[in-house]
């Protein structure tokens, strides 16, 4: 049997708290006005004509905040449950990398380009998310489990 160390197990028991502040992000985030298309699989015939075909070949590994919500909602320690909060913004980062992958985003800096191009509104929301994800971090970094789930008292 392996045991496993004060630090392994403190990172199990703040886990729950640290995936809870990440969800309070995630849900501000699906309520960002360019967060539209990202919210459920994207269907790619609906931005600039892109086959479902080749689509798939471009982006080997599609991702949306629908299917991060959920990953979200599965119980620490269970199949499928997010193991930190890295695997988390990795996987709302392959969002924005899978995009630029099949689309363009436009020249202009303006932020009114065009509302439908996705790479633009993928660029946006990506530069959201950083500014949100480095501000959350530190406080990611310092929490500590919370006594109230200790069995030890």
């Amino acid at each position: 049997q392996i045991m496993a160390d004060n630090a392994e197990m403190e990172a199990i028991k703040v886990l729950p708290q640290k995936l809870k502040a990440c969800r309070a992000v995630l849900d501000e985030m699906m309520a960002h006005p360019d967060a539209q298309p990202f919210l459920t699989p994207l269907n790619p015939t609906e931005y600039n004509n892109v086959s479902q075909q080749e689509y798939d070949k471009l982006v080997k590994q599609p991702i949306d905040l629908s299917t991060i919500s959920k990953r979200l909602d599965i119980p620490v320690g269970s199949s499928g449950a997010y193991k930190n909060v890295s695997e988390l913004s990795k996987d709302v980062n392959r969002i924005f990398s899978n995009i630029v992958k099949v689309w363009t985003p436009s020249s202009s800096s303006s932020s009114l380009d065009d509302d439908n191009n996705i790479a633009d509104r993928a660029r946006r929301l990506q530069s959201w998310w950083v500014d949100q994800w480095t501000s959350l971090v530190p406080k990611l970094m310092t929490m500590k489990a919370s006594n109230m789930n200790n069995d030890d008292a």
